[in-house]
């Protein structure tokens, strides 16, 4: 069983990647409802573009967690960025994610001392798309490492690959900042029945300075199947022995 909650440690950054192909909206899922089960006191902030918070408390409730009810008692927030992140017409873009830094920073300080607190960006990759300069994004990616750093949180972004051989320069910059990178790909043999059609590998970043956890490399990727209320994980060529 893949625990990626352990790989999330206070003050870390884990990027991850996906392709239109193979969405990791499941991992981005599963990480909150794990740290939500952790402890009593964990709080979780996701800042979505594109999130629909109806699906957040659908896909938690199967696992147990009432989204309603935390977000009634603050350890879940959840900010819909929507047009919050559209570029300005006069070109102040740096005015315009100082804002979303400012919401997040206000969701991430109020959950108090002794809180075991995870951001989660979802994702990056859209403020490319929609036009923020890549000198704004990564100073905004900055910024938010700096945040969670001196809270004492942890920090997930995920960034949607268009070309996973040729990294854009806001990628590269994730890739530095970033203490472990998860990356979920289609299979490479294409569709089966006996997984859920992507594999999922994890990297060192450069930024992991102790206690480094096992890297899975592309190579040893594993796959995976998803059932009413979880992810089951294995190797390849295994799954008939694990389902």
């Amino acid at each position: 069983m893949l625990n990626l909650n352990e790989f999330c440690s206070s003050r870390a950054l884990v990027l991850i990647t996906d392709e239109l192909a193979s969405p990791a909206d499941f991992l981005l899922h599963q990480l909150v409802i794990g740290h939500l089960k952790g402890r009593p006191s964990n709080k979780c902030v996701v800042a979505s573009p594109s999130g629909d918070l109806d699906r957040w408390k659908a896909v938690s409730l199967r696992s147990g967690i009432d989204v309603a009810q935390k977000l009634e008692d603050k350890s879940f927030a959840f900010l819909s960025l929507g047009e919050a992140i559209t570029p300005s017409t006069d070109g102040a873009e740096h005015v315009v994610l100082s804002a979303v830094l400012g919401s997040i920073r206000e969701a991430v300080e109020g959950a108090g001392t002794g809180q075991g607190v995870m951001v989660i960006l979802d994702d990056t990759a859209i403020l490319e798309w929609i036009g923020h300069s890549t000198a704004v994004i990564t100073r905004f990616c900055r910024s938010l490492v700096s945040l969670c750093t001196r809270v004492n949180a942890s920090l997930i972004i995920r960034h949607h690959v268009v070309n996973p051989e040729e990294p854009d320069p806001v990628l590269r910059t994730l890739f530095q900042l970033c203490s472990y990178h998860v990356e979920v790909r289609p299979l490479s043999s294409g569709k089966s029945g006996a997984v859920s059609g992507q594999q999922v590998a994890i990297h060192a970043g450069a930024s992991l300075d102790s206690d480094p956890k096992r890297e899975i490399p592309r190579g040893q990727a594993l796959q995976y199947r998803l059932n009413d209320y979880n992810a089951v994980y294995f190797e390849r060529g295994t799954g008939a022995a694990v389902l």
